[in-house]
């Protein structure tokens, strides 16, 4: 059996959780970067998904698939490595996963222009967009989960990266719909122009979370000061009287 204090220990690790955890869905930046991956990921799961209506006919797919997941991993170790040597923070992270909303936002749109080219022969394009989805996509399950552990703490980090887990499935099964709607009637093309807006949008949001960050921090130190100034008179009251 285990002891009292342990038990007692338990129950209190359990409520701090459950408070952070209530912070975390209370806070101002947690939409925003829901919002912000959503827009990111969303379209790199169309991507590797529709691999094989986004390249030409002729091309092997199964190698294209593998350019993909070389170029992911590679992203993750140099992305991993440049976020640590920069400093481990969340403007780090905020200023890559906006370079990263850069890159994917070309992607796309070296694909629309790639349509509109006559050239039936795009196996060169098409690889080296490849590359660009791979690296965007290894380099966003990279920054977000670093970004998420920095504002909120790596106490609840299991609990609020769960959460933001379900942007990639909405993201990626929301625009795959629209993307199938827009490919039957043969205007992929433009969807791949919208596509590289909805990414751009996403880094610019992310931008959004140095301001709210701080006026959270703000906040907490005016909940904490409040707090104490509150003790301090309960304490009075309690302190007895000297006549």
């Amino acid at each position: 059996a285990l002891p009292i204090y342990a038990i007692n220990d338990n129950i209190n690790i359990n409520e701090e959780h459950k408070l952070k955890f209530k912070k975390f869905l209370k806070s101002y930046s947690m939409p925003i970067v829901l919002i912000s991956l959503l827009f990111l990921s969303g379209p790199l799961e169309l991507f590797i998904a529709n691999l094989s209506t986004i390249s030409n006919p002729g091309s092997e797919l199964t190698e294209l698939v593998s350019i993909f997941s070389i170029s992911s991993t590679i992203a993750r170790f140099l992305i991993g490595f440049l976020n640590d040597f920069i400093g481990n923070s969340i403007i780090t992270s905020i200023r890559l996963i906006l370079i990263t909303s850069i890159i994917t936002s070309f992607g796309y749109y070296l694909l629309f222009k790639g349509y509109n080219d006559n050239n039936d022969d795009k196996t060169g394009l098409i690889t080296i967009i490849t590359i660009l989805m791979g690296s965007s996509y290894g380099s966003v399950f990279t920054l977000f989960p670093t970004l998420v552990s920095n504002i909120w703490g790596v106490e609840i980090f299991g609990s609020a990266w769960g959460l933001f887990l379900c942007a990639p499935a909405i993201g990626g099964g929301i625009l795959g719909i629209i993307y199938a709607i827009m490919y039957e009637r043969g205007l992929q093309r433009y969807g791949f122009l919208i596509l590289s807006l909805i990414t751009l949008l996403g880094g610019g949001a992310i931008i959004i979370i140095k301001r709210l960050n701080k006026i959270e921090s703000i906040e907490s130190i005016d909940e904490s000061a409040n707090r104490g100034s509150t003790e301090d008179i309960e304490d009075n009251e309690r302190r007895p009287l000297l006549l």
